[in-house]
């Protein structure tokens, strides 16, 4: 009986010590997670890799992570190290700076009330008649900066194709057939051709086809030519000179976005006013005609006085 007894007392004891190493592992395992996840620290503030993640621009995160994260956690660490000495300057209690925090602060929250404002349950579609009626009033602002030129641009492997491809081209097989015969990159050879683009922007690193180009007539095809290893040719299908006014269709996208936000500054602009009156309404603000008449340094006081007369 004792024997029993004693027997159930250490399975209890034992039973009490795992419960406790349980607890202990429970309550150390997410410091210790959270402190694998820091990748720095400076003082009593730490950097997480979450942290960090979020504040990089996705597109660098995505280009190369470690050298990104990396960058950032030098950065971050420089920073904290200039607060902490500014800290230690007490240059936070300087009372020029605190009123260049307050005005920081400030501008802040303006931009936010604003940024709130505008976009704010905001219609931001435009129809095609708002475009036409802007692009019509402000043709003055589409005029090209230098010749933009439409072509089609054909590479192939091998000089039989290229020659294939120039035959059904002059013969007048359309380009998209010709492209997806015989180009070597079919999609980007026919959406490529679609679109007018500057000339000083085209085929870049192919200054031979880049001179045809330049100095062809429209439709006109250009020798085959050997570049780089590939065979190729170029048609050019469109020209526009400088100072001749874009196309709607090439400043479609630029102009939408010129009318929202001119519809976003009418929008703030008409909250403002209300804002204005609400106050004065409510005589929440009071203007006071205090301020000085400017000085016209020009205009001369007129002399009360009689002058003696010139002629004495």
């Amino acid at each position: 009986m004792k024997s029993l007894t004693t027997h159930c007392q250490t399975h209890i004891l034992l039973l009490l010590c795992g419960l406790l190493a349980l607890t202990a592992f429970s309550c150390q395992s997410p410091e210790a997670d959270q402190q694998s996840e820091h990748i720095a620290r400076v003082g009593d503030e730490y950097l997480s890799l979450e942290q960090a993640k979020k504040a990089i621009p996705p597109f660098i995160y995505k280009e190369d992570s470690a050298a990104a994260l990396a960058q950032y956690r030098q950065q971050w660490i420089q920073r904290k190290l200039v607060l902490r000495e500014a800290d230690k300057m007490n240059l936070r209690q300087r009372e020029e700076i605190q009123q260049r925090l307050k005005r920081a602060r400030d501008e802040i929250l303006r931009e936010a009330l604003r940024m709130h404002i505008i976009t704010d349950e905001m219609d931001t579609t435009v129809s095609d008649q708002e475009v036409k009626a802007y692009y019509d009033a402000n043709k003055e602002h589409f005029k090209l900066g230098e010749r933009y030129v439409q072509y089609r641009h054909l590479k192939t492997q091998t000089i039989e194709d290229a020659r294939t491809a120039k035959r059904a081209l002059q013969s007048g097989t359309s380009w998209d057939q010709v492209a997806d015969n015989y180009a070597m990159e079919p999609p980007d050879a026919i959406e490529n051709a679609r679109n007018f683009r500057p000339i000083s922007e085209v085929l870049n690193g192919n200054e031979i086809m880049r001179r045809y180009l330049q100095t062809m007539d429209i439709n006109e095809i250009s020798p085959i030519q050997r570049v780089n290893g590939v065979y190729q040719f170029v048609q050019l299908t469109g020209r526009r000179e400088q100072n001749e006014t874009a196309d709607m269709e090439w400043v479609m996208d630029k102009v939408e976005n010129w009318i929202i936000l001119d519809k976003r500054k009418r929008k703030f602009n008409s909250y403002l006013k209300n804002l204005y009156l609400k106050a004065e309404s409510n005589n929440e603000m009071d203007v006071y005609d205090v301020i000085p008449t400017k000085h016209n340094s020009k205009k001369t006081l007129t002399d009360s006085l009689e002058s003696n007369p010139t002629d004495e």
